[in-house]
């Protein structure tokens, strides 16, 4: 039962409601364990190139969930094959050209970080160009507002990091935040008719074989070092933040709008931030928590559209 179909009974409604919820905490869960990964990857780049590295994190991922639902794969068939050649070429253009503009670019965390995020305000224009489907002024101003977020968040370090311009390391981010808003719209069109499972399987299938050919054609992975911490931190990154992530990413969306799932998507910036905090030498300052606040906010108009407070308005009026 959809979720936008209105209904008398109240087991319906509950049913609805409840899906709704799960979804959203299927979608925060994903978000919380993205944030985890900046700190998880910061240790990587000594140990793997960009390519191998989602190689080695979507071919693994792509295993372990088959063998999760090794009584599904019965059912692939062309449907799949199509959605995970499209879905896993986008999936990994993304990935790939988020890590090439910072590793071998020129782009800089904190600048390249921010430009990639700007995927939330790309979403509801994404969405209204290729679904038709006009966002409305709660979209549009939670979607500024949550840009407005992301850059107190980031200003700090485009300030201090770089004073050089434009180069193509922000290019590419540019590029890499209009692929990740054109996936968050696509997502859910091929989610209508088939299994979540065995979409993420197949993404992970052709996402992983992208990326291996492209390390094996354009990257040196001679001076590859593994040790405990290189084996340690690539297992965490692809059980949980790349086999459980895009899962749970692929059946949250299912039964939430774009707009409003690219806005929880924004809160990895305030994950990560946090998470650095409590791990690294991050320290708090106002304008994270200015940035934090806007976010917070935006999330809040997107999902409730304020409807709480016409609620109360009509309450009052009657009471008058």
């Amino acid at each position: 039962m959809s979720c936008e179909i209105k209904t008398e009974s109240s087991t319906e409604v509950f049913v609805c409601r409840r899906t709704k919820i799960l979804s959203r905490l299927a979608l925060f869960s994903a978000t919380l364990l993205w944030g985890s990964t900046f700190v998880a990857v910061s240790s990587t780049n000594d140990f793997f190139k960009p390519n191998f590295l989602l190689a080695c994190r979507f071919l693994p991922a792509c295993l372990i969930l088959c063998a999760v639902f090794f009584k599904r794969l019965k059912q692939l068939d062309k449907r799949y094959l199509k959605t995970g050649v499209v879905l896993g070429l986008i999936m990994f253009a993304g990935y790939s050209l988020q890590a090439i503009a910072i590793t071998t670019a020129g782009g800089l965390p904190g600048r390249s970080s921010f430009l990639v995020a700007t995927y939330c305000v790309l979403v509801p224009f994404v969405n209204a160009a290729v679904l038709k489907k006009r966002p409305d002024k709660f979209n549009l101003f939670a979607a500024f507002l949550c840009f407005a977020g992301i850059l107190a968040i980031s200003m700090p370090d485009l300030i201090s990091e770089s004073q050089n311009g434009v180069n193509w390391g922000d290019v590419l981010s540019l590029i890499s935040s209009f692929i990740f808003a054109v996936y968050i719209v696509l997502l859910p069109k091929f989610m209508e008719e088939l299994d979540a499972p065995l979409i993420t399987i197949a993404q992970f299938a052709f996402a992983g074989t992208y990326a291996l050919i492209f390390s094996l054609l354009f990257e040196d992975n001679s001076n590859t070092i593994w040790n405990y911490q290189s084996v340690f931190t690539l297992v965490y990154l692809t059980v949980l933040c790349t086999a459980l992530c895009v899962l749970l990413q692929a059946v949250g969306q299912k039964n939430t709008p774009p707009a409003t799932a690219a806005l929880i998507f924004s809160l990895e910036s305030v994950f990560s931030i946090f998470l650095s905090i409590m791990l690294t030498d991050e320290r708090f300052t106002p304008a994270l928590a200015l940035g934090c606040s806007c976010i917070f906010i935006a999330i809040i108009i997107s999902e409730t559209k304020l409807s709480f407070l016409r609620k109360k308005s009509i309450e009052q009026r009657k009471n008058i």
